[in-house]
């Protein structure tokens, strides 16, 4: 038994010492999100989480498009453990454009199908945001930018969310389903 917790506190003592210093330069975060620890190795330190940069917006241009031209759908996720940041841009003629470049088709009739289910699942008549007070931890972020005919409208959400209606949930199970074609 000695044996072990000697050999334990050497490998603790070991991986100690061979990992990276962290310090509060090591990353840069809004007061709100930093932490500070009361350990003594740690006193007077300040340790932060990092903030991802924020997407560019999607607000409407006022001439019923939204600000990537042409465009029905935008689809974005991003958070969760990782920290990703995935957009979708969705065409009437069936392109579908990631963020990264990648692009690729479906048939228009897709297209205007889940528009059509979109409006009938009443998306237009939806809150803008349905984002609790406490956000928590690793959750993803939705937000989506519909345009049919001259009628805009965008929602954002994050995983579980009290407040979002169920049909949102379709909503954005359907635009992934459609995307990941």
């Amino acid at each position: 038994m000695r044996n072990f917790f000697i050999g334990t506190t050497f490998i603790i003592l070991l991986l100690t010492a061979c990992g990276p210093a962290i310090t509060s330069a090591t990353v840069a975060t809004p007061v709100s999100a930093q932490m500070t620890f009361d350990s003594p190795l740690l006193s007077e330190e300040v340790l932060s989480l990092p903030t991802p940069e924020p997407l560019p917006s999607l607000e409407d241009t006022g001439k019923g498009q939204t600000a990537i031209e042409g465009a029905v759908i935008i689809y974005r996720r991003s958070g969760g453990f990782a920290g990703v940041h995935e957009q979708w841009t969705i065409y009437p003629d069936g392109r579908i454009m990631a963020a990264d470049g990648c692009e690729w088709r479906v048939s228009p009739e897709q297209v205007e199908q889940l528009l059509a289910e979109i409006e009938s699942l009443g998306f237009f008549e939806m809150s803008s945001r349905y984002v609790p007070l406490n956000t928590c931890c690793d959750r993803f972020t939705y937000e989506i930018t519909v345009r049919h005919g001259d009628t805009v409208n965008t929602v954002t959400t994050i995983d579980a969310a009290p407040d979002a209606p169920s049909e949102l949930w379709h909503i954005i199970d359907e635009i992934s389903h459609l995307a990941s074609k």
